[in-house]
Order: structure tokens, then C-alpha cells, then sequence
């Protein structure tokens, strides 16, 4: 993935880190969107078909995996961060500052 958004690749990037995760957390990937991912419903179907979407979590497990298998029920083509934020970390890839606000409850 960091190789795809250095090329510049047309990418919808989404954190759905639980809140409690975020609480912990200072950063996120460029570009991303944050996105409750208790609020699937509310927002999914604005999310593009025709774009890969990659959606990540802090370790990219249980989280961004229950909300890729729903966004693609749904018809888009997502998929997981391998590793999630903490991948991201250990090899060193930039990230930017985390900043939280209405976008993450209202889509």
C-alpha cells in the first residue's frame, strides 16, 4: 500500500479504529478517513465502487476485517491494511497527525 499511495494510486483510505483505540493514538495515515465502524450502516454506501478502498485498524485483525467483509457484501472493493497502524509504524511509513472531529461520527 505505501508503494500505491507514493505512486500517487487513486485510493479511498479509511481508519476505523475504535474509539477507545484512537483515544491512544496522536496519528493516521495521509489521506485517510476516520470512520466508526459501529456506524457502518450510516456511511458505506457513500464509499465508491469503482475505487479500492483499504481500510485499517490499529493491528488489522478483527476490526477493519468485520468492516471490509461488510463493505464488500455491500459491493465495495475493500480490503485490510495487513498489520493495520502498527504495520504502518514498524516500517517507518509517514503518517500524519490524528485529528478527530464530526467526520468520524457523521459521515
Amino acid at each position: 500500500m505505501r508503494a500505491r499511495l507514493d505512486q500517487g494510486e487513486d485510493l479511498v483510505v479509511l481508519d476505523v479504529c475504535l474509539a477507545e483505540d484512537l483515544a491512544k493514538r496522536g496519528d493516521m495515515l495521509p489521506g485517510a478517513k476516520l470512520r466508526a465502524p459501529e456506524k457502518i450502516a450510516d456511511w458505506a454506501d457513500e464509499l465508491p465502487t469503482d475505487r479500492p478502498v483499504i481500510v485499517y485498524c490499529v493491528y488489522g485483525f478483527q476490526v477493519s476485517g468485520d468492516a471490509v467483509a461488510e463493505l464488500r457484501r455491500r459491493g465495495v472493493n475493500a480490503s485490510a491494511l495487513s498489520g493495520g497502524i502498527a504495520a504502518w509504524h514498524a516500517i517507518g511509513a509517514r503518517t500524519v497527525p490524528l485529528i478527530v472531529n464530526e467526520e468520524r461520527i457523521a459521515p
